[in-house]
């Protein structure tokens, strides 16, 4: 990878282990077909393959070779895709398994990196929208919803900065900036209109990234919760735990919340000491130093209601998480995902064959 400000190796991995614990905190990871669910983490891997850090945008107003190879349509996540299939081919990746499963595979990571472009975001969230109008639909039910669901579940992680706390997810918003004022110069040394994000004369950070967590990555996280919540509602057996996604929400509105003080002037001392003492516990925890506060404790911190977690800090899944929240290494709490997997109920779909 790269070394950009944002899409680089850091990046990757930072979405790959939100995907890895949005998978197994929701346990949808226990509906997957072992297929399946290795191709949403090589697609999580896969998903940035050697970004020059200039946006589509860029590409085709420079027309660039990327550009002219996909004739303008989504010419990175093409550009993505294509490095993913040359790896494959290249270490063997699928060849031991059955052409059925390689195709599936494929199918999969292919699906799931193409949904990343944000051009594509506006039809991807009216389908699934409007897939989940009809209350028979079932997004577990075969190959389309899987798809779906893993496309989702992707573009969620892809823009999950602002899930993280306060701390953690102001860090990533300098990196992000840095690289769209980079390419705004760009754009303005050739004379080109600087678009208003990339602007670093005139965006106002913190306005901007009101409007996206309300616009773009507040509604993304709502519609995964909302797909988990329908699993749940036709399959109480299926396991499946929107929980997860819902503290997600919470901590959006959290950050949204700190943006909007900033940008009206208000002073977010008294919200900075209370993370202070969070993230102080949450250190502690992780270290086997101090037990989980309880949601009296979290609720008494944050002046409001928490969400319906099992006596837990924010953040921390007792079973099946990797610690997303703090970007820690996977919980010795934490099961396996071979484990994980031998504990799978019985819901087996066929794939397809040829």
């Amino acid at each position: 990878m790269p070394n950009n400000p944002y899409h680089n190796s850091r990046h990757v991995t930072d979405v790959t282990q939100c995907m890895y614990t949005l998978l197994l905190a929701t346990k949808v990871a226990h509906r997957l077909e072992p297929i399946e669910l290795a191709a949403a983490f090589v697609g999580a891997i896969c998903h940035d393959l050697d970004h020059p850090g200039l946006s589509n945008t860029w590409q085709n107003n420079e027309q660039t070779e990327l550009a002219r190879k996909y004739d303008g349509e989504s010419p990175l996540e093409h550009h993505h895709l294509d490095e993913f299939v040359a790896l494959a081919a290249k270490y063997d990746l699928l060849g031991n398994i059955e052409p059925a499963q390689a195709a599936r595979f494929k199918e999969i990571v292919t699906e799931m990196i193409l949904a990343t472009d944000m051009a594509r975001h506006a039809k991807l969230m009216e389908k699934i929208t409007a897939s989940l109008t009809d209350k028979a639909f079932d997004p577990m039910h075969d190959e389309v919803g899987i798809n779906l669901l893993l496309a989702i579940a992707l573009k969620c992680s892809d823009i999950s900065n602002q899930v993280r706390p306060w701390t953690v997810a102001n860090r990533w918003n300098a990196v992000v900036y840095e690289e769209f004022y980079a390419e705004g110069d760009l754009d303005r040394a050739k004379g080109r209109a600087v678009a208003p994000l990339q602007d670093r004369t005139s965006n106002d950070v913190n306005k901007s990234s009101v409007g996206f967590i309300r616009f773009i990555v507040k509604p993304l996280f709502q519609i995964y919760a909302d797909i988990m919540k329908r699993c749940a509602d036709l399959d109480d057996r299926s396991m499946v735990d929107s929980r997860a996604v819902e503290e997600c929400l919470y901590i959006l509105d959290d950050n949204m919340q700190r943006y909007e003080n900033a940008l009206n002037g208000m002073d977010n001392e008294n919200t900075e000491a209370q993370f202070e003492t969070l993230d102080a516990l949450a250190d502690q925890v992780g270290d086997g130093g101090a037990a989980a506060p309880n949601c009296v404790e979290i609720n008494h911190w944050f002046g409001g209601s928490p969400p319906n977690f099992r006596t837990l800090y924010l953040g921390q899944i007792e079973v099946d998480s990797a610690d997303f929240w703090t970007n820690r290494l996977l919980s010795s709490s934490s099961r396996s995902t071979a484990e994980n997997l031998a504990s799978k109920r019985s819901h087996t779909r066929t794939l397809k064959s040829g």
